[in-house]
């Protein structure tokens, strides 16, 4: 059960938060939240008219937070029914909605496309053949990519590495079939490619390398995706010695 309160940051008094409401619990700064958001979008939109910002939900999956990033201008990335549920109940668009994760059941393939998800990212040769299956229209769809990049984080946050468990692999020719696969569908409609490096990654270059491989793959099939997701990770102060890239930097990476 989610409850969320409002407080004005002059109001806040932890002790007293805790003994109104109880612990655990969660303190969220909404200015904060809502400031770092605009930072994307304002940093894209002064380089190019031709983005998306995704609010990735497993970041903090309330109904108050999808509906302060939709008021702020974002599309929203869901992992499960119940998170497409909140996002849903939040406000958002169905069309700007994108339905990820590596385990969706057949329940929620279906609940997506009866609300019309805009993009699914299909992770498996297995989901392929169940969405092909359940669909009765068209359906954009992206495909992940493991690009063979490991970033400089944690083991258990690295998730762009060949033996990830995320996606179909280029190295043994997964990532080809794949495309190809799907591009033989007459439901699923490919019109991008998705890949994700990992979490907390201080070192830009790992994207740039990852944004190369994917380029060099699609030339490799004569293949022009319209949209290309090279995921989110970037890392944040969690330490006082921690120096993570600005957004700007994150922006300007080619």
């Amino acid at each position: 059960v989610q409850r969320v309160h409002v407080v004005e940051r002059d109001e806040l008094d932890v002790l007293e938060l805790a003994r109104e409401f109880g612990t655990p619990a969660y303190l969220y700064a909404e200015d904060d939240i809502r400031a770092r958001a605009a930072e994307y979008v304002r940093a894209f939109s002064e380089r190019t008219t031709d983005f998306e910002v995704i609010y990735a939900s497993k970041a903090l999956p309330a109904t108050a937070a999808y509906a302060l990033l939709r008021e702020e201008g974002l599309s929203v990335d869901v992992a499960s029914g119940g998170e497409l549920h909140m996002a849903l109940a939040a406000g958002f668009d169905p069309a700007r909605i994108h339905l990820h994760g590596n385990n969706k059941t057949e329940r929620e393939l279906r609940y997506a496309f009866e609300v019309g998800v805009g993009h699914v990212v299909l992770d498996s040769f297995d989901e392929i053949e169940l969405a092909e299956r359940l669909l009765d229209r068209p359906q954009r769809v992206l495909i992940r990519i493991t690009p063979g990049i490991k970033a400089s984080t944690h083991s258990y946050i690295q998730t762009g590495q060949e033996d990830s468990k995320f996606g179909f692999g280029l190295a043994d020719g997964l990532a080809e079939r794949a495309v190809r696969r799907v591009r033989e569908s007459e439901r699923l409609e490919l019109v991008g490619l998705h890949a994700h490096i990992g979490s907390q990654i201080f070192d830009l270059d790992a994207y740039a390398k990852a944004i190369e491989v994917l380029a060099d793959f699609t030339r490799s099939l004569d293949y022009q995706p319209e949209v290309l997701n090279v995921g989110g990770g970037l890392g944040i102060a969690y330490l006082d010695g921690d120096e993570p890239p600005s957004i700007e930097d994150y922006v300007d990476v080619k």
